[in-house]
């Protein structure tokens, strides 16, 4: 059990498991609570593409799915992953797709739902922005910014390329959902990146 759960992968694999909760935690109760200026009813476009109000048991359902999909990677790609003779951008661009792969798969798939047309350009376009922004993007960040606020700004940017890429793909207006999805995630982002991830 130790060979295939390293302390690298376990620590890896709870720094996940807190990230994602929270971010989740904290983007619910931006786009839930009627207080925030966020508040909005919300679309699930993995899981739940033809519902337009999903309630917090399918979210909350979604995110053990997604979870389950990036401890999967973690413990099934990584150590392969580290083996192979790559580096560079391609290093980057082969990591995105397994990271993000897998865990798009793994939970469209513990879902019941078919690996159909839509699924595959949605997770096509969500993987794309995370690689445009690893591999272009990035390092002229990273070149601007070394300081605590780094990993704050990097992932920032990160998801909102994601988002802006995947809605722009889709052909999708940028409305309020949208718009108040990408402010709840970021915000949730920030906080888990200044606050929380130094303590793990």
């Amino acid at each position: 059990m130790n060979d295939i759960i390293t302390p690298t992968i376990f620590g890896n694999v709870k720094y996940d498991i807190v990230k994602y909760s929270i971010v989740f935690t904290i983007s619910q109760l931006l786009l839930s609570s009627k207080y925030s200026p966020l508040y909005t009813t919300i679309q699930d476009p993995i899981l739940f593409p033809n519902q337009t109000n999903v309630r917090l048991l399918y979210k909350i359902i979604s995110v053990i799915l997604l979870l389950i999909g990036f401890i999967t990677f973690w413990i099934v790609a990584m150590k392969p992953l580290e083996h192979l003779h790559i580096h560079g951008n391609m290093k980057i661009i082969l990591t995105d797709l397994l990271y993000f792969g897998f865990m798009l798969y793994v939970a469209q798939l513990l879902s019941g739902r078919n690996i159909d047309k839509y699924w595959l350009e949605l997770s096509s376009y969500i993987i794309a922005g995370f690689i445009v922004y690893d591999v272009i993007i990035r390092k002229y960040i990273d070149q601007l910014i070394i300081n605590k606020y780094s990993l704050v700004i990097n992932d920032t940017l990160r998801y909102t390329t994601m988002f802006l890429l995947t809605n722009w793909l889709l052909d999708r207006q940028m409305n309020q959902h949208i718009i108040a999805e990408i402010l709840a995630t970021v915000s949730g982002l920030s906080f888990f990146n200044y606050f929380i991830s130094h303590l793990i």
